[in-house]
């Protein structure tokens, strides 16, 4: 009887240690899918779009990317400006910060219900558009045709949400093109 009881005590013990480590486990994925920043569409700028560029970058390549994001549904209030992003294309990667003031190749537009300088989602409807200089983000270059590109959105609790492209086959002067 005592070894019984000694027994079921130990399984009472491991039970309730599972129980705890599953809840803290629900928690944290729960945590990182429910504020899931998605990439709905991206435009892609060929130089001339921009000509205060100049002559320092070459012409008919992909200068600025317009990323479209929204919140998954279901998501939880995000605030875009403080995700992070990753960029990489077939010659080279970087990570990028989402605050505007901190790096220059980043701007953010606002979409539909948002208002001028709004950084957070909390709608699924509310859309921000992040422009990616990359001329002006160390460690990626211009893209040329035929380039491969993936974009990463790592979103502040640690929900990630990835995208690949490729530029188009011919790059014209003035092109944009939806990738």
């Amino acid at each position: 009887v005592l070894v019984a009881a000694i027994a079921s005590g130990v399984l009472i013990q491991t039970a309730g240690l599972l129980q705890s480590q599953a809840q803290a486990t629900g928690e944290e994925t729960t945590s990182e899918v429910s504020d899931l920043i998605q990439i709905d569409t991206v435009v892609a700028y060929e130089k001339r779009n921009f000509p205060t560029l100049g002559a320092s970058v070459e012409n008919n390549v992909i200068t600025h990317l317009n990323v479209s994001v929204t919140l998954a549904s279901g998501s939880n209030p995000t605030n875009v400006s403080e995700a992070s992003y990753a960029i990489e294309s077939s010659n080279n990667a970087t990570f990028v910060s989402g605050n505007p003031n901190s790096e220059s190749g980043l701007t953010l537009f606002q979409e539909q219900s948002l208002e001028d300088g709004e950084t957070i989602l909390s709608e699924d409807n509310d859309r921000i558009i992040i422009r990616f200089n990359l001329t002006n983000i160390k460690g990626i270059s211009p893209l040329e045709e035929n380039e491969k590109l993936e974009i990463i959105v790592n979103s502040p609790a640690g929900a990630q949400s990835t995208e690949k492209f490729s530029t188009p086959n011919n790059i014209e002067e003035g092109d944009s093109e939806i990738l």
